[in-house]
């Protein structure tokens, strides 16, 4: 085999391997996690829906973390790996905290929240997600 065409073989070889790389990657993430539907609804301990508000379910080994936003009627919807796609099965500690401390309906939030909830170590909120639908309340005091 003369060497240019070596080199050109090699070269493409070479190409190639990064290419693989990344399409390994890729397939071997998407299946790394199964996630389940996750919805529920942030309330003041008097029933009140609280909106503006982030909810943040952390595993209780640490491994990952899901996140979601309430909306005008405390509502959300989790995303771990991709835009509300829920949360992988297993027990978490969830925090509720004001959205943005600069905004004044994220203030009137804060306001509303008793800071424990900021927290996974001081807010006492656990839950457990399965296979399938998942729906929470989740009530925080003042």
């Amino acid at each position: 085999m003369d060497s240019n065409r070596r080199s050109v073989l090699c070269a493409g070889k070479m190409c190639c391997w990064p290419l693989l790389a990344v399409s390994l990657l890729v397939a071997g993430g998407c299946g790394k996690y199964t996630t389940h539907p996750v919805t529920g609804v942030v309330e003041l301990d008097d029933g009140t829906p609280l909106p503006h508000a982030v909810v943040t379910f952390e595993a209780v080994d640490g491994s990952l973390s899901a996140h979601a936003v309430t909306d005008a009627q405390g509502q959300f919807r989790l995303s771990t790996v991709g835009r509300e796609d829920g949360a992988v099965a297993g027990r978490y500690h969830a925090s509720v905290r004001p959205l943005d401390p600069a905004d004044a309906e994220s203030q009137q939030a804060a306001i509303q929240i008793d800071p424990k909830y900021f927290r996974f170590e001081t807010s006492g909120l656990e839950y457990e997600v399965t296979g399938g639908r998942n729906e929470f309340t989740i009530v925080v005091g003042r």
